[in-house]
This record gives structure tokens, C-alpha cells and sequence, in this order.
């Protein structure tokens, strides 16, 4: 078992297993396994796939973010000064970062396809008042191509979503 790990916030601590230390401030630790920590985690974000789990009689939470699969086991999560602690249970935490990931995605692709369908309608606006121009006709062949590359690329993610969220 380590002993307590005081960081400033700009390091990952990444183990495949368990991690057992006495305590941990300011300090980011990812374990494929469980975090036991004997004291308390203080302004700490962990992520893991196992359980947390705080062993003392005093083992407190104060602060930080906690994603665990299996469980958060703590005699105290936070404290009178009212400073959030952030805990997730049962998602793994790879999981949450793709849904995190797929969701940007689909933002990002609705906006593009939002400004290609403006693009298109002025287009077509100008199409009806007088014949296009070989740049214009070719900016709308363009445009039209790339709507239906957004759209196609739109339609796998939410079913992708979907999965992980099972």
C-alpha cells in the first residue's frame, strides 16, 4: 500500500489494477481495479472500474469528481464548508467518455448540416429568380453532397448511443 499522494492537479496516476493508498489530495488516479484508500480523497478525481472504497472510521470524501462501477463506500462524503463532490456509480467510466464523445459529435455534425441546408435554400432562392453560375451550380452540387454525408454520418451515432447506454 502507497502512501498518501498530494498532487497539484496536472498528472494522472493510470493503473490496469487496484490502487491502495492512505490518502489522496488534489491528484487524478484511473484503476482498471478498485481504490482503496484508508483515509479520505480530498479534491481528487477518480475513475474506476471496480469500487471505491474508504477503510477507516474516518474515511471521508471532500470535493473531486468519483466515477465507479461497482460502488462508493465512505463513512462521510463532504463536509460543513459545503464543497461539492461529484460521484457516479455503475457506468463505466470509458463508456461515459464516448456517450460524452458521440454527443459532441452529433452537435457539431447538426450545425454543419444546419449551415449547409441555409447554403442550399439561398441557392435555390437565387436558382429561381435567374440560372446559376458554373461556380454557383457547382457550390450547390457541393453542398448537396455534403448534406447527405452528414446526414448519413448523423444516423449510425445515436444507435451507437443507444448501446452504450444499455
Amino acid at each position: 500500500q502507497a502512501a498518501g499522494i498530494v498532487g497539484q492537479g496536472n498528472a494522472d496516476i493510470r493503473v490496469e489494477r487496484d490502487i491502495a493508498i492512505n490518502f489522496c489530495e488534489n491528484q487524478t488516479l484511473v484503476a482498471g481495479g478498485d481504490v482503496i484508500v484508508r483515509e479520505a480523497l480530498m479534491h481528487s478525481n477518480i475513475r474506476c472500474k471496480g469500487r471505491v472504497e474508504l477503510q477507516e472510521s474516518h474515511g471521508v470524501i471532500i470535493g473531486g469528481n468519483i466515477i465507479a462501477v461497482k460502488g462508493i463506500k465512505a463513512l462521510q462524503i463532504g463536509n460543513d464548508q459545503e464543497i461539492k463532490a461529484r460521484l457516479r456509480v455503475g457506468m463505466d467510466p470509458d463508456v461515459l467518455d464516448e456517450i460524452k464523445q458521440i454527443d459532441k459529435a452529433l452537435e457539431s455534425l447538426d450545425e454543419n448540416l444546419q449551415k449547409v441546408k441555409k447554403g442550399l435554400v439561398l441557392l435555390q432562392k437565387m436558382e429561381a429568380l435567374k440560372p446559376l453560375s458554373n461556380a454557383k451550380y457547382k457550390l450547390k452540387t457541393e453542398l448537396e453532397k455534403a448534406g447527405e454525408q452528414l446526414q448519413n454520418e448523423t444516423k449510425d451515432l445515436p444507435a451507437r448511443r443507444g448501446e452504450l447506454m444499455k
